[in-house]
């Protein structure tokens, strides 16, 4: 009598599990009345151990001269097809004065969590995204992006994702380990300190008068031109940085701007 069966199911618990491992059978025997033979293991099982994780990038530096920071949430090996994601944003207060948010891919808003919210020196903000749609045994990518109106900010701010778990039908809870948060720089910058040294003087004059008479039709409108500061040090300056009152020109106006604002 031959044949193919199962004949035992195990199930290991493997939490907190990270990496590859192999399940093997070995030393395997059978016996029968005539005696003892050996059996010949074949292929192990390979099973992979995932740590779900999530992170947020973005905006690594802003001015007050284009003042949105964005940043996207993303998510990577999350072993479902159909789940909840939930979790919180932080952010310090001084650094925003307005956002907008939208979620991505095929997630949904689970339910409305209301406003942000200043807790002491931070703004926080809890999301519940879930993929009721979902495909596959594993999804990674963006889920959440959001943007930030930063017109007031000064210095530098992390913005972190806190609070990270998520649950399917058989799981409920499942922390997501956080890889990795955004650092953003904010800058202020006068609009006529055109070469963004943080001082309006005569170096600005000189570059608006380099581009005097260019046009936003001229295909090195935005094309950057590097004037020397030092014998250390050269700084960057475009005919559209230069076009301070934004009429689509460089001309006499940007100049007479320029200069009654000389520092």
């Amino acid at each position: 009598m031959s044949g193919d069966a199962d004949i035992i199911d195990i199930v290991l618990a493997c939490k907190n599990v990270v990496g590859i491992t192999n399940v093997e059978v070995f030393d395997a025997k059978y016996a029968t009345p005539g005696g003892i033979g050996t059996l010949t293991a074949t292929d192990p099982a390979v099973t992979k151990f995932v740590k779900p994780s999530i992170s947020i990038t973005g905006t690594a530096e802003v001015s007050n001269l284009d003042p949105s920071a964005a940043y996207r949430v993303s998510v990577s090996d999350l072993l479902f097809a159909t789940g909840v994601v939930q979790f919180a944003l932080r952010i310090e207060d001084g650094f925003f004065a307005d956002s907008q948010i939208n979620v991505l891919s095929d997630w949904v808003e689970v339910s409305d969590s209301g406003d942000w919210v200043l807790d002491g020196k931070h703004w926080t903000k809890a999301f519940e995204l879930g993929k009721p749609n979902g495909t596959g045994a594993s999804w990674r990518g963006d889920i959440l992006e959001v943007v930030f109106d930063c017109e007031d900010a000064r210095g530098s701010t992390m913005v972190e994702v806190i609070d990270a778990v998520a649950s399917t039908p058989a799981i409920t809870d499942m922390p997501l380990v956080v890889t990795g948060n955004a650092a953003t720089e904010f800058s202020y910058f006068s609009k006529y300190d055109v070469n963004r040294d943080t001082v309006v003087s005569s170096a600005d004059l000189a570059a608006a008068m380099f581009f005097f008479a260019k046009h936003n039709i001229d295909v090195d409108w935005a094309e950057f031109v590097a004037f020397e500061k030092s014998a250390l040090e050269s700084l960057s300056v475009s005919a559209e940085r230069c076009d301070v009152n934004d009429d689509s020109v460089v001309d006499i106006q940007d100049c007479i701007l320029i200069s009654i604002n000389i520092e």
